[in-house]
């Protein structure tokens, strides 16, 4: 094997649905208190009229999806690898 898994470098697929206590990485939003503090930030941001109504309902829909992929992918139920196609 050559490249990342060769020299122990690979990580999941799942790597950038987990949390990460980094506020710069786009990660922290999944761990708890970043969870908060993105769901307040875009509250705030629909009260004041910056983002569209609804906007929060999104953000709570589109990170349940993300947390289920994660812990799909970390129960090895679900890859991104697998690909079918059937024909009749």
């Amino acid at each position: 094997a050559e490249g990342y898994e060769a020299e122990g470098l690979a990580q999941p697929w799942y790597t950038p649905l987990t949390a990460s206590w980094n506020p710069i990485s786009q990660r922290f939003q999944f761990n708890w208190l970043g969870s908060i503090i993105t769901n307040v930030a875009i509250y705030m941001m629909e009260t004041l009229y910056l983002a569209p109504k609804g906007t929060i309902d999104t953000q709570k829909y589109l990170q349940e999806g993300g947390f289920a992929l994660r812990d799909a992918g970390k129960l090895q139920i679900f890859t991104t690898a697998y690909f079918m196609v059937g024909q009749k």
